[in-house]
Formats: C-alpha cells, sequence, structure tokens
C-alpha cells in the first residue's frame, strides 16, 4: 500500500507562485484553519477556526469542508472525490488557496519564501556558557559603553536630545 505524502502550498493572489509550504508525511489526516491547533494555521477573515479536513482513505486524499465559509474544489464543494495533483482547495469565498501536490520537491523546485519539513528540522541548542562570555565581551567593550554613556545623558535631559549636538 502507497504511503501516505502531502505538500500545500498556499498560492500568492496571482494563484501562480507558492508563499509558503507545509509538507506531511505518514499522516492520514491534515487539519487547516485559523486556530493554532490546526496542522495548517492561516489568519485569513474567510477561515474558520477548524475549516477543512484532508483524509487519506483508499489510497487516496479527500477533502471535507468542516468550517463556516466551505471549501471550492474544482469551482465547487468537493463530494468525497479523490484529489488529484494540482487541485487547487479554495477556502471561503475569497479566501486563501492551497495548492495540493503528493509529489516531494526537489531542492530546485522550491521557490516559495517558506518552507517547512518538520522531519528535517535542525534542533538549535543554546550554549549559555558561550553566550555569557559573548555577551561579556561586548558589554565590556568601548563602543557598547559609549553607547550607554549617551543613552544615559538622553534620558537626564529634559528635551531628550543628547549633549553631543
Amino acid at each position: 500500500m502507497t504511503r501516505p505524502f502531502l505538500l500545500l502550498q498556499l498560492l500568492d493572489s496571482g494563484g501562480t507562485r507558492s508563499q509558503q509550504e507545509w509538507i506531511f508525511r505518514d499522516q492520514t489526516q491534515v487539519t487547516i484553519g485559523r486556530s493554532a491547533e490546526q496542522h495548517v494555521v492561516l489568519a485569513d477573515p474567510y477561515v474558520s477556526r477548524a475549516h477543512a479536513e484532508l483524509l487519506w482513505q483508499d489510497g487516496h486524499w479527500t477533502v471535507l469542508a468542516t468550517g463556516r465559509h466551505g471549501v471550492q474544489l474544482r469551482g465547487r464543494p468537493p463530494n468525497d472525490e479523490p484529489l488529484v495533483e494540482g487541485d487547487i482547495l479554495q477556502l471561503g469565498p475569497s479566501g486563501p488557496r492551497l495548492r495540493v501536490s503528493f509529489t516531494p520537491p526537489s531542492s530546485s523546485d522550491v521557490n516559495g519564501t517558506l518552507s517547512f519539513d518538520e522531519q528535517e528540522m535542525v534542533i538549535l541548542r543554546l550554549d549559555r556558557g558561550q553566550l555569557e562570555e559573548e555577551t561579556s565581551v561586548i558589554i565590556d567593550s568601548d563602543f557598547f559603553q559609549k553607547l550607554q554613556r549617551i543613552k544615559r545623558d538622553r534620558e537626564t535631559r529634559p528635551d531628550g536630545r543628547s549633549g553631543t549636538g
């Protein structure tokens, strides 16, 4: 059986360029809405808190409208038909549009401003010792000390201007 893969691309107002992307591997349900609990969160007045669900069933994806403003697929409300490569989901009458893909993008295909793949996310760790050492170097520098003096001068003058001008 085929393993589920889904790429959703938020399209620009012209409907051609990807503005943001979400990649889902091995998930059988993807939720879309305004609420932070959704997999795809979109801040738009036409998007409900829980607007739509994409469901992997019988080897294909379908869309279920769960929000007040509905979903348009191929110009009409979805009717449990399978999604096909390149389908556009219109959220609400004038809301955002999401392009559906089942093929992972190659690095040369990515033309959006933001791409998020949770599987490839690097976890960053903060070295507190190095942070404190670098902070001390900055604080002790002549330049930083001069900025601190200027700030104090401005705070003590009633007009807020520094004494150098």
